[in-house]
């Protein structure tokens, strides 16, 4: 429960164990999704949903997928199977993500260690995608680019083991996709950036609740003190009794601090892009050429993007609990902060 009120929106979970395994599926707040049914795995080896999204079909499916080769075919199998006896409809549009501790073409998937395919395990994954007309999207797009998105420092290894297999007729809605960081994991993320073709809707205006984080900013808190007499100076101008000139000065300073997170929120997200840009930088430099000095490289742009999500998320995380506990005293939420 704390996790979906810190979300803010709704969560579906398999936690597996607290060694391996354990699924997600996150749907961002304002989604227009109908979910008809789900099943869980209790292991943590997979979730299914068949939902409406933007009155389109989707059938939804996050894997966690066993290491060894035989386990691996035995798992598809068992999900091939669930897919088939829940009715599987042709229409529907299928989009499969998640870790399948597999590289599919090892010469262009991996680097180090052994580049002999694991044929028990690709057959497998091959023989889902046949039977359910799935693409690798990434591959797709990137037919020739050697990217991965787990590796490990001693012994050297990369390889690219998560993915996102969509149906064939869903790659013309896909812009792009990119291999991105993702925080406190040894994988990276895989995003999908979908075109623009009815499934968006524009927002309407929100309710503004303040970020009380701006109250430690000194360079926000010098301008307020600078302008607060100027605007009691114009009320008192133009306005004949006290609570007219408070009300004008709560209505600048309200005002002002939108515009001030505004502009603040545009330098964060400049700031998230540089940050993206130079650890995905870093990250090619060193898997073309793993020496020590590109690996020092590598952990100073991820020490860098890591302290930043953090701060990002540390953010969320207590404008959510607002949500959850609703208006608190200064103490309750200074509190949370510690």
């Amino acid at each position: 429960m704390q996790w979906r009120n810190e979300w803010g929106a709704n969560i579906i979970l398999s936690h597996g164990n607290s060694n391996s395994c354990g699924v997600a599926v996150l749907l961002k707040k304002g989604t227009d999704c109908t979910i008809h049914s789900r099943i869980i795995d209790p292991q943590g080896s997979y979730i299914i949903l068949k939902a409406d999204i933007a009155d389109h079909k989707y059938t939804l499916i996050n894997i966690y997928a066993l290491n060894k080769d035989n386990d691996i075919a035995n798992f598809l199998e068992k999900l091939r199977k669930t897919l088939l006896e829940e009715h599987f409809d042709a229409d529907e549009k299928v989009i499969v993500g998640g870790d399948f501790n597999c590289t599919m073409n090892p010469l262009l998937d991996k680097k180090g260690s052994s580049l002999a395919p694991r044929k028990i395990a690709i057959a497998s994954i091959e023989c889902f995608q046949e039977e359910f007309i799935l693409v690798d999207i990434w591959r797709v797009k990137n037919p020739e680019i050697k990217s991965f998105t787990w590796c490990q420092s001693s012994p050297q290894i990369f390889s690219r083991v998560d993915y996102w297999f969509i149906s064939n007729n869903l790659p013309a809605w896909i812009k792009s996709t990119d291999i991105i960081p993702a925080l406190r994991t040894d994988h990276s993320a895989i995003m999908l950036v979908e075109e623009d073709n009815g499934l968006k809707h524009k927002k309407g205006q929100g309710y503004w609740k303040m970020n009380c984080t701006i109250l430690d900013d000194s360079f926000y808190n010098d301008e307020i003190s600078n302008l607060l007499p100027k605007w009691v100076g114009e009320g008192r101008k133009e306005l004949s009794d006290n609570r007219s000139i408070w009300e004008w000065t709560k209505f600048n300073v309200r005002d002002h601090t939108i515009q001030f997170l505004m502009k603040r929120a545009r330098s964060r997200k400049d700031k998230e892009a540089q940050l993206e840009k130079e650890y995905a930088s870093a990250k090619q430099i060193y898997e073309n050429d793993s020496c020590e000095n590109n690996l020092n490289m590598l952990i100073t742009a991820w020490k860098k993007i890591e302290s930043f999500y953090e701060e990002k998320t540390r953010g969320k995380i207590i404008r959510a609990r607002w949500h959850e506990y609703g208006e608190k005293s200064s103490k309750y939420f200074l509190n949370l902060e510690k």
